[in-house]
């Protein structure tokens, strides 16, 4: 008797198993035979904020300890949050940069965000507009570092 149910909790656990294993290729194969409905992948998607968007990239090559600035300008007007990426390339492993985020209207979303070596962070603000974003930095590093932002909603 206990042979006969240890095969069956076995075949019911095999079960439960496969079940949740395949359930996110049955929606992930849903979701392939709408592809003409959906934009083509070289097409510029901006994703939409509750009242607007924002776009906007920048990029610095910033050699060896340095300190300075650059902007990232956003097209778009206003929307109630907004994503933004930092990432930093460095070719030393010991390499640290310090950033801090002034937004157009003069406030800094954040000051002294640390980020060491070949990092990528991304962070949430709220209720922000189009504009001027001005990207502080600070290099204590053995080689180049290139500092890459997006922000975009």
């Amino acid at each position: 008797m206990k042979k006969n149910f240890s095969r069956l909790l076995a075949f019911l656990m095999f079960l439960c198993i496969s079940v949740s294993c395949f359930c996110p290729f049955a929606f992930a194969a849903e979701n392939v035979a709408n592809l003409k409905d959906e934009p083509q992948p070289n097409e510029l998607l901006v994703p939409q904020g509750t009242y607007g968007y924002l776009s906007g990239w920048g990029k610095k090559v910033v050699d060896a300890n340095g300190k300075g600035e650059f902007s990232v300008w956003t097209d778009g007007d206003y929307s109630t949050a907004a994503g933004m990426t930092l990432k930093t390339e460095c070719a030393s492993s010991g390499g640290i940069v310090y950033i801090s985020v002034q937004k157009p209207d003069g406030s800094y979303f954040a000051t002294n965000l640390v980020l060491t070596g070949n990092t990528e962070k991304k962070y949430q603000m709220y209720f922000v507009h189009g504009g001027e974003y001005k990207i502080h930095y600070e290099v204590q590093a053995s080689a180049p570092v290139t500092i890459n932002c997006w922000i975009y909603a």
